[in-house]
């Protein structure tokens, strides 16, 4: 029969978890079938597991041994066996890297790492004694033989000793924790804008999630409908709106020790011109009234007329009411046409006065008039238009007022007073007012004289003085003297005197040469009496 047998048997071996174990046995003859077991199953060659030969000796690798790969070996060769057995003892997980003391900021993220001798070496972390558990605080990672731990929001409470330790081996470490060292990576602009209108004001920090504090002047500002605060990320915004012009102001951002600052300015918005009058026609006599509509309230305006400035008087009316400015002409003749200007400074607005002549024509005309001497004249003549300037003429020549001539006009009638008029005053009246005229004839009845109060017979002694008088009817009437049928001149001796309607003769030094009928003629009238001296 065929003689098998071991030549060398196999041995028992003690490996550590993770590591290689062989079994070597020799068999003779070279030729005889050998088959592994373990725990009396064929071992079936794999990923972990191989089997090979060579000559008379015979291999079993089992490679990255696990603890459950403890059993026992056998290999069964035609009928006689060899046995061994395989320990697999766990291999002590030690750590490569261990964890040193650092410092975090403070609201930020910490990470723990440390790197274990064994990918599949269990770990557990503690702090202060305590196990830490996975949670919104903590994260465990895993990668490799890296272990880590996170911890998220970092607070100054988290601060303290941490461990990471395994059955065999540990490493700790003291985490800080430091308040946030914040500073301003970008500040706010400067901002210039108008009445009503929007600013926005962007600070940029080092740190998300930080506190921020707008200030306007000093004051804390508080959110409303006219003010918005806002901050995502690291970025703060403040947007004011409807501003107004108390709203200048230093606009400050403060994050704990930090702050920074920006000038707001606001301003009155340009004045534009939102409405005007347009070009203007109308007839002399007539108001004129020319507008202007800004875009704002306050604002000081200037009128101009040609280039030149415009002043309030009499004839020129200028006002405002809200933003409306107004220029008022009055009685307008064709002077007044030109360009008319309302200057605001930033922008004016202009338009053109063209005031055109009215055609006048004669209501009413003048009427003859045929009255006696020292009675009032009184013309009229009506037209269609008022406020028409007209003149008065006599012969020709223009009539001016005077103490005994009148000129006046009520609407559009137009009238001449004539006081105590004389023949002289006779002649053509004419009243003319632009194109229109009309005429008519004056003519003036000298009034008769007559004497009123006769010469009355004297008797004086002589070298005495003697006064003979007489009152005639017309103050203007020219009388002569007589004695006898000489003709009395002024002398020393004769005196001649006319006091309004009183007329007299003063004789000085009578003498007996004077004595005689003294005589006054007046027109057609005379009158006597005797002067007899003594």
């Amino acid at each position: 029969p065929r003689i098998v047998e071991f030549i060398a048997e196999l041995h028992s071996t003690t490996v550590l978890e993770g590591e290689d174990a062989t079994f070597k046995c020799v068999v003779s003859p070279e030729d005889a079938q050998l088959v592994w077991h373990r725990d009396g199953q064929p071992v079936v060659p794999g990923e972990r597991v191989t089997v090979s030969s060579s000559g008379l000796c015979h291999i079993l690798h089992i490679l990255r041994c696990q603890l459950s790969d403890s059993c026992k070996i056998t290999a069964v060769a035609e009928g006689i066996v060899s046995k061994a057995s395989l320990h697999v003892q766990e291999a002590q997980v030690l750590f490569t890297k261990k964890m040193h003391s650092v410092a975090f900021e403070e609201y930020g993220e910490a990470t723990l790492e440390v790197e274990v001798s064994r990918e599949s070496g269990e770990v557990r972390w503690m702090r202060q004694g305590v196990v830490i558990k996975p949670g919104a605080k903590f994260t465990l990672g895993q990668s490799g033989r890296k272990r880590t731990l996170a911890i998220h929001k970092l607070a100054l409470s988290d601060q303290g000793s941490y461990r990471c330790e395994t059955l065999h081996d540990y490493t700790q470490a003291i985490v800080r924790v430091e308040p946030r060292k914040i500073t301003i990576k970008k500040g706010p602009s400067h901002v210039e804008t108008f009445e009503r209108e929007t600013a926005s004001f962007e600070v940029e920090v080092s740190h998300p999630n930080v506190d921020g504090v707008w200030q306007k002047d000093g004051l804390r500002l508080k959110p409303s409908n006219y003010c918005r605060m806002s901050a995502k990320g690291c970025k703060h915004s403040l947007t004011l709106s409807n501003l107004s012009l108390k709203d200048t102001s230093t606009i400050t951002f403060s994050a704990g020790t930090v702050g920074t600052s920006a000038r707001l300015i606001v301003k009155e918005p340009p004045v534009t011109v939102l409405k005007k009058t347009e070009d203007l026609s109308i007839p002399e006599g007539a108001t004129a009234s020319i507008e202007c509509e800004l875009s704002r309230q306050n604002v000081e305006v200037n009128w101009l007329k040609n280039g030149t400035a415009v002043k309030p008087d009499k004839k020129h009316r200028i006002y405002s009411m809200g933003r409306k400015r107004f220029l008022q002409i009055l009685k307008c003749d064709t002077s007044d046409s030109g360009i008319y200007t309302c200057d605001a400074g930033e922008t004016n607005a202009s338009c053109s006065l063209d005031v055109y002549e009215r055609d006048v024509e004669i209501l009413h005309g003048l009427e003859d008039l045929d009255i006696q001497e020292d009675q009032n004249a009184v013309f009229m003549c009506e037209v269609s238009l008022e406020s028409v300037p007209a003149e008065w003429f006599r012969n020709g020549a223009k009539i001016r007022q005077t103490s005994t001539i009148k000129i006046r006009q009520e609407g559009t009638k137009h009238f001449l007073l004539m006081c105590n008029v004389k023949a002289e005053d006779s002649g053509e009246i004419k009243f003319v007012a632009k194109q229109a005229e009309s005429i008519a004839y004056l003519d003036v009845e000298a009034v008769p004289v007559t004497i009123v109060n006769p010469l009355q017979d004297k008797t004086v002694l002589e070298n005495s003085r003697v006064v003979l008088e007489c009152t005639v009817s017309n103050p203007r009437s020219s009388i002569r003297w007589y004695h006898g049928s000489d003709v009395v001149l002024p002398s020393e001796h004769f005196e001649i005197c006319s006091e309004g309607c009183y007329r007299k003769l003063v004789i000085q030094q009578v003498s007996l040469e004077d004595d005689g009928i003294y005589s006054v003629q007046v027109g057609e009238h005379t009158s006597s009496a005797r002067l007899t001296v003594e």
